[in-house]
C-alpha cells in the first residue's frame, strides 16, 4: 500500500514538473552546462540568480524605487530609505499623522511638516529667528521737511516733484535702514555739503547688505554690460526691489532691469 502510494505521488510531482514554465523548472541550467546564476529580473517573480530571493526580497533590488517600501509617517524610520523620515516625507502630506505636525526646522530647505509649505513660506515659522527680516521697518521720514531743506539748499531730490520722490523711496525703493539714514542726512547736513556732493548718500551706504543684494550685486559685476554702473549701490534697494532686479539680470538686460526699477517710482 505505501509503495503504491509512493509511486503516485511521485508520478504527480513528475507531472507538475513537466507543466511548470521552462524558465522556472530550469532557470539557471542551459543546454551548454553553464550553471551560473542569472541576474535578478526583480518583477517576474522568479529566483532569476538562484540565491533563494525573490524580486524585492533580493538585496540586488532594494536600490529600485518599484522595491522600497512606503513611509510610514510615524515612528521615526525613514521606511523608503529616500532620507526623509516620517512627515518631512512628501509621501505623508495629507496623512492623519501630520495633520499636528508643525516644521520643526526653519532653515532645513526641507518640509518638516508635509504641509507643502516649506521653512519660511510655512506659517509655523513666522515668529522664528531665521525668517525674521534683518531690517526694521523705517522710521517715519518726514518727506516735507526733507524737501523744503532741499530747496532752501538748492538741491531739491527728484526735480520737481521732490516729496513724491522721497516719499517713493522711502515706502518702496530703498532699503528701510538705508531710507533712514539717508533722508535723515538729507534733513540734518548743511547746505554746503549737500551741495558739493552726495554726502549723505556717502554716510548712509555702510549699511550692509542682504543676502539677496549680495546675489544681485555678484550677478551685476559678472555682466559686461553693467560695467558703467556702480553695482555694489544696488545694495541698498529693498527686498522687493532686489527680488525684481535678480529676476531681471536673469532674462535682461542690465539697462533695462534700472530702467524698470527707476519706472518703480513717480517720475518727477
Amino acid at each position: 500500500m505505501q509503495n503504491r502510494w509512493l509511486n503516485g505521488a511521485s508520478a504527480a510531482l513528475a507531472s507538475l514538473l513537466a507543466c511548470a514554465p521552462p524558465g522556472h523548472r530550469d532557470r539557471y541550467d542551459d543546454d551548454d552546462g553553464d550553471d551560473d546564476p542569472g541576474v535578478e529580473d526583480c518583477a517576474n517573480g522568479y529566483d532569476d540568480d538562484g540565491d533563494l530571493q525573490v524580486d524585492c526580497f533580493d538585496p540586488d533590488c532594494e536600490a529600485l524605487v518599484a522595491c522600497a517600501p512606503r513611509e510610514i509617517c510615524e515612528g521615526g524610520i525613514d521606511e523608503d530609505r529616500d532620507g526623509l523620515a516620517d512627515c518631512a516625507d512628501p509621501q505623508c502630506a495629507g496623512s492623519e499623522a501630520c495633520e499636528d505636525a508643525v516644521e520643526s526646522s526653519c532653515a532645513d530647505g526641507r518640509d518638516d511638516d508635509a504641509d507643502l509649505a516649506i521653512d519660511c513660506a510655512d506659517p509655523d515659522c513666522a515668529a522664528d529667528a531665521a525668517c525674521q527680516r534683518e531690517e526694521e521697518a523705517p522710521e517715519e521720514v518726514d518727506c516735507d521737511a526733507v524737501c523744503a531743506h532741499e530747496s532752501e539748499c538748492g538741491t531739491e531730490l527728484g526735480g520737481a516733484d521732490c516729496v513724491a520722490s522721497c516719499l517713493c523711496s522711502a515706502d518702496e525703493m530703498l532699503a528701510p535702514r538705508f531710507a533712514t539714514a539717508y533722508f535723515g542726512c538729507r534733513l540734518a547736513s548743511d547746505c554746503a555739503s549737500l551741495a558739493g556732493s552726495d554726502t549723505c548718500f556717502d554716510a548712509a551706504d555702510d549699511v550692509a547688505p542682504t543676502e539677496a543684494a549680495a546675489r544681485v550685486i555678484s550677478m551685476c559685476e559678472a555682466r559686461e554690460d553693467c560695467a558703467s554702473i556702480p553695482c555694489d549701490l544696488l545694495g541698498v534697494f529693498s527686498d522687493q526691489i532686489e527680488s525684481d532686479l535678480e529676476g531681471c539680470l536673469a532674462r535682461s538686460d542690465c539697462m533695462v532691469c534700472l530702467e524698470d526699477v527707476a519706472g518703480s517710482c513717480p517720475a518727477p
